[in-house]
């Protein structure tokens, strides 16, 4: 069985100088948890903007269920499944976790995805079943 996500030969960088990410290779089976640790700097998030389409990437290349990512816009990503979400920064803190997870599908209002997203809320707490024990929370 091959891999759900599949990385090989990763490079990413920015403007002229040299790369952030040289050769990344990885595999991540269905079901699969991937932990990225690194120093600040290392390039865990140039490694996560790069999967999620939102970096371009100098080289190698990125597979979903076999089908290559590479020139596949984030909003082409993100019908596939695949999208970046920053870290708490972001929250509204005087909002509930709920209101929160419904303000984040706003913001693809654009592409359709608002609505799906807004009723795939059993679905996000089945996943995530804090979550719901927790969607009245501030």
């Amino acid at each position: 069985m091959s891999a759900l996500l599949e990385v090989s030969g990763l490079r990413v960088g920015y403007g002229r100088g040299a790369d952030v990410l040289q050769g990344i290779d990885l595999d991540l089976g269905a079901g699969e948890v991937l932990g990225v640790v690194g120093a600040n700097g290392a390039g865990k998030s140039s490694l996560l903007r790069a999967l999620a389409g939102v970096e371009s990437i100098r080289g190698g290349e990125i597979r979903l269920e076999g089908k290559s990512l590479n020139g596949v816009s984030d909003r082409g990503r993100l019908k596939q499944g695949i999208v970046l979400l920053p870290e708490g920064h972001r929250t509204l803190r005087n909002l509930t976790v709920e209101v929160n997870l419904r303000l984040a599908a706003t913001r693809f209002w654009r592409t359709g995805i608002k609505k799906a997203l807004a009723q795939s809320l059993p679905e996000v707490y089945d996943l995530c079943p804090i979550l719901s024990e927790r969607r009245n929370d501030m």
